[in-house]
């Protein structure tokens, strides 16, 4: 059956055109004929040559269907060129943001699940005193007993390099040069850190509660109420700050030789090496940011000494 429409040939008994959707008339399709292109005469529908010259015949649909082929309606094209623009523009896009979601994703997934190595502590420096005989008993000292930070391997206290050994060996340092016997520095510091070898156990057995009553006094002042050992251990790795000060000025007398202060924080005076030299020194420490509050300590021993040593010239 013939649309009428665009001239496309449908199956018998179709109802609408399947190339334009246009509504297909029987009764119309059949009434109407092929005219001759040479004579004019009206043929029948179905006829090939005219009846009345015998030329060939060109049906009506074959024509519509080449017009239609070159002349399709330009909405048409136009949607479709459309789609294929959307196409090309959208979709590489998409890709991208795929990709870039996907490495996101990834980066946050691998900071999630993958622990970050924790940061090694702040390595101390040890200050060695330049009195080789202070150095000496030093290592004598030490040979008696293994670091006690307990993740060394029990190493020799004079030879290892952990913080806990350094901070051992700056304690017989400090008694050493505050005059204090070796038998006194060694009971100080088993009561105070421990881990004596199991051979030098009889240097401590017959006055281990004496000498951890003598360290229970070692209080760096009434408002602190913190021991020597403590302090020093607790400075280990905090950097020194501002709010440090007056526990550092605790630890010493104004070392000047002429006033006669006890205590570092109560004294202002303007002698060579006295209170106002030795302040403005740990301020300026504490200002660098780079130094601990037992390393700042350690440092003014050395270089000006008044330190304070608290209980062990008791016997």
């Amino acid at each position: 059956m013939t649309c009428n429409e665009c001239g496309t040939e449908n199956k018998d008994g179709a109802l609408f055109c399947a190339n334009c959707g246009a509504k297909l008339d029987r009764a119309t399709s059949e009434r109407q004929g092929s005219r001759c292109p040479q004579c004019g005469f009206e043929n029948p529908p179905e006829g090939r040559f005219c009846a009345r010259c015998g030329g060939e015949l060109k049906h009506r649909h074959h024509g519509l269907k080449q017009h239609h082929r070159q002349h399709a309606p330009q909405e048409h094209h136009k949607r479709k060129n459309e789609r294929v623009d959307t196409k090309l523009k959208w979709h590489p896009g998409l890709v991208v943001l795929a990709l870039l979601g996907g490495a996101f994703a990834l980066i946050a997934g691998v900071e999630l699940f993958v622990k970050k190595e924790p940061e090694p502590p702040l390595q101390i420096e040890e200050t060695i005193s330049s009195d080789r005989k202070v150095e000496t008993q030093l290592n004598e000292i030490a040979s008696k007993f293994v670091c006690s930070c307990g993740s060394c391997g029990e190493q020799p206290l004079e030879t290892c390099t952990c913080n806990t050994a350094i901070e051992e060996r700056q304690f017989i340092r400090n008694y050493l040069q505050s005059g204090q016997t070796p038998e006194q520095i060694i009971r100080a510091l088993n009561a105070t850190y421990g881990w004596i070898e199991s051979e030098f156990t009889s240097l401590v057995q017959d006055s281990t509660e004496t000498s951890a009553a003598l360290i229970k006094k070692n209080l760096i002042s009434t408002n602190t109420g913190l021991q020597l050992g403590q302090v020093t251990r607790g400075a280990n790795t905090k950097l020194a700050t501002h709010a440090d000060r007056i526990e550092i000025f605790s630890h010493f007398s104004c070392p000047c030789g002429q006033c006669g202060v006890d205590e570092l924080k109560d004294c202002n005076c303007q002698h060579p090496k006295g209170a106002t030299e030795v302040k403005g020194y740990i301020d300026g420490r504490i200002a660098e940011g780079k130094y601990t509050v037992a390393q700042i300590i350690n440092e003014i021993e050395a270089k000006y000494g008044g330190r304070k040593v608290y209980g062990l010239n008791e016997k």
